[in-house]
């Protein structure tokens, strides 16, 4: 599709070609033991400042937001750079921003090949910024679990197959399950306050929602609330909870991204 080299376009090309660049050196840095923490370096830096103008840009038109699907994709996925880049100072999570880096260069690509509008009002509506942030903020706290389960689930298998074959870039184990709760509990919460402001606040707004949509997003809110119980009580961990995340996570995407997946792009 034909573009105009409009700032958006341009932005959006730049947060390209920084999150490629982080990425790469991310993946060199993860070959060299002795460089930790080089997930955090000012190539991952400018990615992020850039994707960030870029959704500036992108969602806040003419007094009105797009809050299109890959718009909504992109948010997500800075928001969980963010993420990592604040717990960069105390953890490794070099190999978690190859990941995200690299889903957030893809959805600002789809943005820019797809640039298809999905606006609403939001100045004034308290309820409803409130809802659309905690829920945003939730699925990038939510992607990261998940993103993080499936390296417990590849560490499990390495450590009980060939306990000498798991990658020295690897956390340990429990560093990677200590650090999926950490986001499961701030993903739970905050996934729980976008449920209550829209069931006392939106409820006309969930009656315009897809019944689907409602129906996979309380599934999924239940199937986190499960795992934290079972966790708390019932000292699940490893496997068990990465599967119970992974669960959870489908839910929430099909559920959200599936249903704006469908209206935005199959059915218009």
């Amino acid at each position: 599709m034909e573009q105009t080299l409009t700032p958006s376009v341009i932005s959006g090309i730049f947060a390209i070609c920084l999150y490629l660049f982080a990425v790469l050196t991310s993946l060199i840095s993860l070959k060299s033991s002795s460089n930790r923490h080089l997930g955090l370096n000012l190539m991952t830096i400018a990615a992020v400042v850039t994707h960030g103008f870029y959704l500036y840009l992108t969602i806040d038109t003419q007094e009105q937001q797009n809050l299109n699907l890959f718009n909504m994709m992109g948010l997500t996925n800075w928001l969980a750079m963010i993420i990592l880049l604040l717990n960069a100072f105390k953890r490794e999570v070099t190999l978690m921003i190859v990941v995200i880096g690299s889903f957030a260069a893809m959805s600002v690509l789809l943005g820019l090949t797809y640039s298809k509008e999905n606006t609403m009002q939001l100045g004034g509506q308290w309820a409803s910024l409130v809802h659309i942030f905690a829920a945003i903020i939730a699925t990038g706290f939510l992607l990261l679990a998940a993103i993080q389960a499936i390296l417990v689930i590849i560490a499990d298998r390495q450590l009980r197959s060939h306990p000498t074959h798991l990658p020295s870039f690897f956390p340990p184990l429990q560093s990677l399950e200590s650090f999926l709760f950490q986001l499961l509990v701030m993903g739970f919460a905050l996934m729980s306050l976008a449920l209550v402001i829209a069931l006392f606040y939106l409820d006309t707004a969930i009656s315009h929602q897809p019944i689907h949509k409602s129906v996979l997003s309380t599934l999924a809110w239940v199937v986190f609330a499960v795992l934290l119980i079972g966790h708390r009580w019932r000292g699940w961990r490893g496997r068990q909870a990465a599967h119970w995340t992974l669960g959870g996570f489908t839910l929430l995407c099909i559920g959200y991204f599936g249903s704006k997946l469908v209206i935005e792009l199959i059915l218009n």
